[in-house]
This record gives structure tokens, C-alpha cells and sequence, in this order.
């Protein structure tokens, strides 16, 4: 369950209950594979038929599949079939997804409804007093800003503020303006997979190709202990400069919230990102009830 600390606007600061730990939020889950280990964080989140002794652990059951034997705790299985898919199929994914989630009332659950807001806003209510809730096609929804934005906030409003929220899949430069619409966990595959490919991630949350740079504008060990040659040397190490990347952002917008500055923060990081930028206008245009809700006004 998730302990509310603060708020600055709708972002929130928070404290997880999870597994016996309690993890500071905005975080992120590092996921549990072969380019990671090795890397010690707050908590990892692994598919189902991934055997790691990491812990605390997020299972992610992933597709509904006949027969799935739910054993450990984490993130029941979806029965969605993606995300432009006729609404038929998105309200038999909703149905099937409840269903199952009926079940097992402790574990977490996925938010279902593939491109239609008000099926995502039907699962979410029917779930809305899980610990945990995952949003389903997280990552092809940070490609649809105005889909992003409509879902997010209706699932946010009508939840739990003691549901952890979680948006897999979603790029770095997203994730102060997914924590100003109230999600509290993201993942480390998108910065994961950058480094796997060469890229290497800037602390304005830029994406670039490390082949094509001299420097590096980074002071975290990785980068200060053996430069440019060092990162090209091996994966591993642009797989932990990114990484440390991620833990100083979540650090930052914690210690944002805190201070009452998250606003500031989230419209430097917006200016660097085309595409949180327009996340955040829309935000800004289309939700002002959302937005006036979490916004202290002088009496």
C-alpha cells in the first residue's frame, strides 16, 4: 500500500509498503535481466518465468494464459489484446481481466480498455482498492499524448490515493510529467534497451548515440571513472550510467515535491522533450478541474 507523505500539485510524495521494505516514490522498478544484475536498487519487477533471487520482486504475470499459477506476489495476468483494437475485444479484455482479478484480491492488478478512456476508467474503479495497479500498453500510450493524458487522469481520480500506480514501458524524459498526473512507478526498460543499442542517456533526459560523443555531461562514477572510452568498452557500464540517471531523476522529483517546486523541475525537463512538452500543455489545457483539485489556493 502506498503512504501518502505530500503533494506538490497532483504529483505525489510517497512511501510503498511493499514485501516487508518501504520504498520512496516516484521510483522506478529495475528490471530483473541479465544487463542488470549486479546493480542493487529499491525494488525489481520480472516476468513470471525469470527466476532471480533479487529482492523486494514485482511479478508481472504478464497475458492471461489457461493454466497460470499465481504464486508469488506482483501483477495479476491482462487478457487485452493491445491498444487500436475494436471495442468488443477491449470490453472482453476489461470482463475477462476483473474476472481473474476477482480471484486473488491481494495482488496487483492491470488497467485494461485498450483506446477507450471510459472502459479504462470502468476497470480502474472495479480495482481501485488494489495496493498495486499497472497500466496496460503503457509504452505505446506515451506515443499517444492526448490518449496518455485522458486515461491517466481518469484512472488517477478514481483510485485509491493509496494505489501505487505504474506506467511500464515509458521513456525517461515522460517520467516527471507521468508523476505530475499521479503515477508513482515507471521502469528501467526504456533506458535499458537505449544502453544495449549505444545510447546513451543525458542528464536532460536526451537519448543520443555514444558513438558521436566527445564528452560526457555526466558526473556519475561511471562516467568520471573512465570517460567515453570506458562506456564503449562494454554495454554493461552505459547500461549503469543510465541506470544512475533514473535514480538521480526520482531523487529530484522526491526531493521537488517536497519542497513545493515540482512545477519548476517538470518545465525545465519539458523545454529538453518534445514530446513531454506536448504531454504537458495538453495537461495544462484539457484537465484544469484535475490540476485545480491538488492545487493549494491562499484562503
Amino acid at each position: 500500500m502506498l503512504e501518502i507523505l505530500g503533494h506538490s500539485g497532483p504529483a505525489r510524495l510517497g512511501v510503498w509498503h511493499y514485501a516487508d521494505k518501504k520504498i520512496p516514490t516516484p521510483n522506478f522498478l529495475l528490471n530483473a535481466a541479465p544487463a542488470t544484475t549486479g546493480i542493487k536498487h529499491d525494488a525489481y519487477i520480472a516476468p513470471r518465468w525469470v527466476r532471480t533471487s533479487r529482492a523486494p520482486l514485482v511479478v508481472h504475470y504478464g497475458t492471461l494464459v489457461g493454466g497460470a499459477k499465481i504464486r508469488r506476489q506482483g501483477i495479476l495476468p491482462g487478457a487485452g489484446f493491445g491498444l487500436d483494437i475494436p471495442r468488443e475485444l477491449a470490453e472482453l479484455g476489461v470482463e475477462r481481466t476483473l474476472a481473474l482479478a476477482e480471484r486473488y484480491p491481494e495482488q496487483g492488478a492491470v488497467v485494461e480498455g485498450g483506446r477507450y478512456p471510459d472502459l479504462r476508467e470502468l476497470a480502474a474503479r472495479r480495482l481501485a482498492s488494489r495496493s498495486l495497479l499497472a497500466i496496460a500498453s503503457g509504452a505505446k500510450l506515451c506515443r499517444r499524448p492526448r490518449l496518455l493524458v485522458e486515461v491517466l487522469t481518469r484512472v488517477r481520480e478514481v483510485t485509491s490515493p493509496n494505489t501505487a500506480l505504474y506506467l511500464p514501458g515509458a521513456p525517461p524524459a515522460l517520467f516527471p510529467v507521468l508523476a505530475y498526473m499521479g503515477v508513482d512507478l515507471f521502469d528501467a526498460s526504456h533506458a535499458i534497451r537505449d544502453a544495449l543499442t549505444g545510447r546513451y542517456l543525458t542528464p536532460l533526459l536526451q537519448s543520443r548515440p555514444l558513438d558521436r560523443m566527445r564528452e560526457l555531461p555526466c558526473t556519475c562514477p561511471v562516467c568520471t571513472s573512465g570517460g567515453v572510452d570506458a562506456l564503449r568498452s562494454s554495454s554493461g557500464h552505459l547500461v549503469r550510467h543510465n541506470i544512475w540517471v533514473l535514480r538521480s531523476l526520482c531523487a529530484q522529483m522526491r526531493e521537488a515535491i517536497r519542497s513545493g517546486g515540482f512545477a519548476e523541475l517538470l518545465e525545465m525537463l519539458a523545454d529538453a522533450s518534445p514530446a513531454a512538452n506536448a504531454v504537458l500543455r495538453i495537461l495544462y489545457r484539457e484537465k484544469h478541474p484535475f490540476l485545480e483539485k491538488y492545487t493549494r489556493t491562499l484562503p
